[in-house]
């Protein structure tokens, strides 16, 4: 089981597990730890496997139910530096890039590595012998922030990048300095708010070596790696839900919502889709409440929705089919017949213990005779019906559903009678009916 998130015109042939893994890489092999941790539980699970040969162990220091990533400076980063970005006097981003990174921001591109080649709309940062200096394709004018000092930047040379300065092209782009860090670090630490995130803390050990790393992560999420080197394998690390293969792809063309009247609130909304297998050719369907779709085994039900209503959560399940289902019967009902035919079993034990008591036979005789001939209600013989006017008018009332939707009572009644029977109508009574007598006369 699990989820699949796809945006209007995106194509996968894969989806997100419903269950938390922790995984190990090393580029060539990945081991796959299932996980459960809760915030109630003070336990630190070991996770133990080989990969490639080497003796892999990752022991759980820390466990954040809420988390959140934090820059904290320290021996053993990178250099980091803090910007405020404004493109053509528009609204300022704020860039933070560690040494080794890049971001394209479109009109400009910030790159911190190494290897960086000037070229138009490059903006070059480096740091050399303890000092951070930046170097753009055109002419730059700075401005102090604290005293209002100005000065000239010429295009192509290299000068030192410094705080609280602000660095502006004759496009009107504009950068601000806020922190220069000569070596800072990411860590994972507990969250004051509720971020929908989980983190951990691992000590990894391999290689004769050891090193700590936080992670990011948890159910449903699907988070960005950490990486740690041990002797010369470098491992890749990642927390959260692993992706699970389909035969086949699906591909979103179109989401579509329904409002009720007068309010925000959807009254229903159904996806689109194209299944494209590779067999079977290309099919479309529509999903949406109650009409699921059905491929191979697959079934995707309609979940969820994104913000900007262009994208679309389905929830997988993958069905065998009904022969492990009566196979499970079969076997628990011969286990059954088993456990009344054994020589040791209870029951066998219970009736020589009734044989060989005569008043035990008599009080046993009694009982049966009072429950044949005691009164009960396990048959409602004559029940009324709810007659038709009446479920006509009852099944336009308004609830609203666990979930927060809006919707009549005919709705809530077809779902609970097509959970209890698999039918919509029981007796040749409609779903209405039959949830007001379930009511009236349970």
């Amino acid at each position: 089981e699990g989820t699949l998130h796809l945006r209007e015109g995106e194509s996968r042939n894969h989806f997100l597990s419903a269950e938390t893994f922790l995984t190990v890489s090393n580029g060539e092999e990945t081991l796959s730890f299932p996980t459960s941790f809760s915030p109630l539980s003070n336990q630190k699970p070991a996770f133990t496997g080989t990969i490639s040969g080497q003796r892999i162990t990752l022991l759980t220091e820390a466990y954040y139910w809420q988390a959140q990533e934090e820059i904290v400076p320290g021996e053993g980063g990178r250099p980091l530096v803090s910007l405020v970005v404004s493109l053509d006097g528009g609204r300022p981003q704020p860039v933070t890039l560690f040494a080794g990174e890049t971001m394209d921001l479109g009109k400009i591109f910030l790159d911190f590595t190494t290897d960086g080649i000037s070229m138009p709309g490059h903006y070059l940062i480096r740091f050399e012998n303890g000092q951070f200096f930046i170097q753009a394709p055109e002419a730059l004018a700075t401005l102090s922030m604290d005293g209002g000092a100005t000065g000239q930047i010429a295009a192509g040379e290299r000068s030192p990048l410094q705080i609280r300065h602000l660095y502006q092209s004759p496009a009107g782009d504009a950068i601000a300095v806020r922190e220069l860090v000569p070596s800072a670090r990411v860590e994972v630490v507990p969250a004051k708010t509720k971020t929908g995130v989980e983190g951990l803390k691992l000590k990894i050990t391999g290689n004769e070596q050891e090193a700590t790393v936080t992670l990011l992560g948890g159910k449903g999420s699907q988070e960005n790696p950490a990486k740690v080197k041990l002797g010369n394998t470098v491992f890749e690390l990642r927390y959260g839900a692993t992706e699970l293969p389909l035969p086949f792809a699906l591909r979103l063309e179109d989401f579509r919502m329904e409002r009720y009247p007068g309010s925000n609130s959807p009254s229903s909304y159904e996806s689109d889709v194209t299944v494209v297998d590779s067999e079977t050719g290309e099919e479309p369907f529509s999903i949406y409440m109650n009409h699921i779709l059905v491929h191979k085994g697959y079934r995707f039900y309609q979940s969820s929705y994104d913000p900007d209503e262009r994208g679309t959560i389905l929830s997988v399940a993958y069905d065998p089919g009904m022969l492990p289902t009566y196979l499970g019967y079969f076997l628990m009902t011969l286990g059954f017949f088993f456990s009344l035919l054994s020589a040791k079993g209870r029951f066998r034990r219970l009736a020589k213990m009734v044989a060989s008591d005569h008043s035990a036979k008599a009080a046993a005789l009694l009982a049966a005779v009072a429950l044949c001939f005691a009164p009960g209600t396990l048959h409602a013989e004559g029940s009324p019906v709810v007659s038709a006017e009446h479920v006509q008018k009852a099944g336009e009332l308004l609830i609203q559903d666990a979930q927060g939707r809006i919707k009549p009572l005919d709705s809530l009644a077809m779902e609970v009678l097509n959970k209890l029977s698999r039918s919509a109508d029981f007796h040749s009574l409609t779903p209405t009916q039959v949830f007001l007598g379930m009511l009236t006369t349970p």
